[in-house]
């Protein structure tokens, strides 16, 4: 199941260290499971929509978008696709937060 994946992927390598590297590491394996184990940009506008909203029309993926989607219930979405959003959304502001922290 997704569930277990992404716990999966949580856990490699996951000595609760406070490394910037390996945060952000975990966090794009997590994506990486998220988008069918296809590696992906968080700095990319096109591969984050694409994930994001999948076969629906392309959206935004600013901060203030990824907030949006995290705090809020999307009554149109199944809840399963709305959790999954915003699993995405959280992963795609951590790996950003840390990038911006290693570069």
């Amino acid at each position: 199941s997704l569930s277990s994946r992404l716990l999966s992927a949580s856990n490699y390598n996951n000595n609760n260290s406070n490394n910037p590297n390996e945060e952000l590491q975990i966090h794009l394996r997590q994506l990486t499971v998220l988008n069918n184990g296809k590696s992906i940009n968080p700095r990319s506008p096109r591969q984050v929509s694409s994930l994001l909203y999948k076969d629906l029309e392309k959206g935004p993926t600013d901060k203030s978008t990824l907030m949006k989607i995290i705090m809020n219930d999307n009554d149109d979405l199944l809840e399963e696709e709305s959790e999954r959003q915003k699993k995405i959304a959280t992963l795609v502001l951590k790996c950003r937060e840390l990038l911006t922290r290693t570069d």
